[in-house]
């Protein structure tokens, strides 16, 4: 991410750290973390950090977002910023996840690819 990081264990434990604005280190509030901190009851199998915001990729295909939400780049209908990890809904079983600055992109099981947030340069691809 732009000022926070996230990794994934050999568990599937997420942890994240650095600057915590937006919530987009996933702990239910806007604190920063000096050392990497685990995601309570988030088991994934990828995980990607935008610029202020998280996704997360669970082991049942379900995408988790959290953050900034100012251009809806978390996918839930809405420009809320989320403290916490998200269930994004709708979306079928899904494989791969990118956040990027203000966008993010999902590749479900079945090859379909869903955009979503700031699209002022052609990033979402529509």
């Amino acid at each position: 991410g732009d000022d926070h990081s996230m990794v994934l264990d050999e568990h599937g434990t997420v942890l994240t750290f650095g600057l915590g604005s937006f919530g987009r280190l996933g702990h239910g509030n806007t604190n920063n973390l000096l050392v990497p901190t685990p995601i309570p009851a988030l088991i994934a199998r990828a995980i990607s950090a935008g610029e202020v915001d998280s996704l997360v990729l669970s082991r049942d295909g379900s995408v988790f977002a959290f953050g900034d939400n100012a251009n809806g780049q978390l996918g839930l209908g809405d420009r809320e910023d989320r403290l916490t990890p998200t269930r994004i809904p709708g979306l079928p079983a899904v494989k791969a996840v990118s956040a990027g600055a203000s966008h993010s992109l999902v590749v479900t099981c079945g090859g379909a690819v869903y955009s979503f947030g700031d699209g002022d340069s052609g990033q979402l691809g529509h």
